[in-house]
């Protein structure tokens, strides 16, 4: 940022945090997450690298799930992009960016609409993730192998959320389905010498179903 240029950061403290901090969002900058329903849950503002716009990114990462790096969850280091399920808010389908002029005044005008369609849409899509009916604990595997479910738009490649959905069973002690959607991952890696480090934590689910 350059003297004199628009920031970020100062809208999304000015014109979205204040509404993230009453949902129990905790950060600054850029970056803001809660732990509710036993997920980190992180809203992070996106800049355009060409600048002029941005777009706000959502996740969602089960704290009983580790991250593919092996690590365990922070939600005070976490980013959104290593969430495991993941989308962007829109007032309606697709993919939103909101547009600015070179100016702190337009930006900030453009952070307080961003913000406006999180309080009419992605509120409810992150809270409707965290209760206990979400459809992220009850999907069954037969459903997601059949892709008949939604997850409010959130998601990620059908592998790893399924290997996500596997390990999220086996922390509540169901091994039984952790090993149904360790087979549903191992089905869509196929026979291919692809993802041979995930074939190997999903067969160790499959055997201790």
């Amino acid at each position: 940022m350059t003297a004199g240029s628009p920031s970020l950061a100062k809208a999304i403290q000015a014109k979205f945090a204040p509404s993230l901090r009453r949902d129990g969002f905790s950060g600054t900058g850029q970056r803001y997450f809660r732990v509710v329903g036993g997920q980190c849950q992180i809203v992070e503002a996106q800049g355009s690298r060409s600048g002029g716009k941005f777009a706000i990114n959502m996740g969602i990462q089960p704290m009983s799930v580790p991250l593919r790096s092996g690590d365990v969850p922070d939600p005070k280091r976490m980013r959104e992009m290593e969430c495991m399920f993941r989308r962007r808010l829109a007032a309606q389908k697709g993919d939103q960016w909101w547009d600015y002029e070179p100016n702190q005044a337009s930006l900030d005008m453009a952070v307080a609409e961003a913000c406006a369609v999180y309080e009419q849409v992605g509120k409810r899509q992150l809270d409707g993730m965290a209760e206990p009916t979400s459809p992220i604990n009850t999907v069954t595997a037969e459903a997601f192998a059949a892709r008949a479910f939604d997850f409010n738009g959130f998601g990620n490649t059908g592998i790893l959320m399924a290997w996500t959905l596997a390990q999220m069973r086996k922390a509540t002690g169901n091994h039984a389905e952790a090993g149904e959607f360790a087979r549903v991952a191992l089905k869509e890696i196929g026979d291919g010498a692809g993802g041979s480090g995930l074939k190997v934590e999903l067969r160790a689910l499959l055997a201790a179903a």
